[in-house]
């Protein structure tokens, strides 16, 4: 809830492990010297999304959280920073990641699927950094990654498996680095474009 960030460190023993909420972020921070740490649990069913980390906040998820149905966003960082290890996030018609204006997201081991009703890239970085470390991300209804105006995203021993006939990957003055990874997708489609 928007409260959150009332308090300098939020620890998930603090809060409910299993969230549905139809408004607002499940879990928001924003400004400097806010802190979320966050381990195992499920948040689903947010209108706006499951973690919104602004301002010059900072985010540890770990633990094998299971995140479905957000309609936004799942993770979001704006000028903040969000590690994240073990997430499982599912469906919804949201982008999975959305990191903007100097923002850093870095997953690691975590699952993104089931996004085939979304018309938004499962990945999206602008003015910002998105890396991936052993991360599948499957069932994009649009592009699995996409970059734009400066934002990278960096994938490494990451597996992408398409199948909405749109690209795996698209840039738009953006960089997308891929490193030892498996790309999958529909031979009409192609892998990148942009």
């Amino acid at each position: 809830h928007r409260d959150l960030h009332s308090f300098p460190t939020r620890r998930s023993s603090d809060l409910s492990k299993c969230i549905s909420c139809s408004g607002s972020a499940a879990v928001w921070a924003a400004g400097e010297g806010s802190s979320v740490q966050w381990s195992g649990g499920r948040i689903s069913n947010c209108a706006d999304g499951a973690f919104f980390i602004e301002n010059a906040a900072v985010a540890e998820i770990a633990g094998t959280p299971d995140l479905s149905d957000c309609q936004l966003v799942v993770f979001y960082s704006s000028a903040a920073t969000i590690r994240v290890t073990g997430a499982r996030a599912r469906g919804g018609s949201a982008n999975g990641v959305n990191a903007r204006a100097g923002g850093t997201v870095e997953l690691t081991q975590c699952e993104f699927s089931g996004f085939e009703v979304s018309t938004r890239p499962v990945l999206w970085s602008s003015d910002a950094r998105i890396s991936a470390h052993s991360t599948r991300i499957s069932g994009a209804g649009n592009v699995c990654v996409f970059s734009v105006e400066d934002g990278v995203v960096e994938l490494t021993e990451c597996e992408l498996d398409g199948g909405s006939g749109k690209p795996l990957v698209s840039t738009d003055k953006g960089r997308v680095l891929i490193h030892k990874s498996q790309l999958r997708c529909l031979p009409e489609a192609g892998a990148f474009a942009g």
